[in-house]
């Protein structure tokens, strides 16, 4: 089983913003949102491939600067994928405007 946990922050952007943009991050990256929790900013969201899901999840959180962690799991998929998903979903999350 391959799983890639990374946590990033975010200065300029709120837990809010973070969590606004994590769903259009999530689609660029081929997942879909299944559960989310916007009281505490976590958000539970599945790729499915042929034969196996791929199972995500993100947090955001409050502090100076705000920050994100990004969880990614597969039972097939190599560690290299998991990390060419999570690029998209961090870099969609770095472009996205905190207005």
């Amino acid at each position: 089983m391959a799983k890639i946990e990374e946590t990033r922050t975010f200065p300029g952007k709120t837990p809010d913003q973070l969590y606004a943009a994590f769903e259009g991050a999530y689609k660029k990256a081929g997942f879909n949102t299944w559960k989310k929790r916007p009281i505490g900013w976590l958000a539970l969201a599945k790729r499915q491939e042929v034969d196996s899901d791929v199972q995500s999840t993100f947090s955001a959180r409050p502090g100076s600067p705000s920050a994100a962690t990004l969880v990614i799991t597969s039972e097939k998929f190599p560690l290299e994928q998991l990390q060419a998903w999570a690029a998209e979903i961090w870099k969609s999350l770095e472009e996205t405007d905190p207005s």
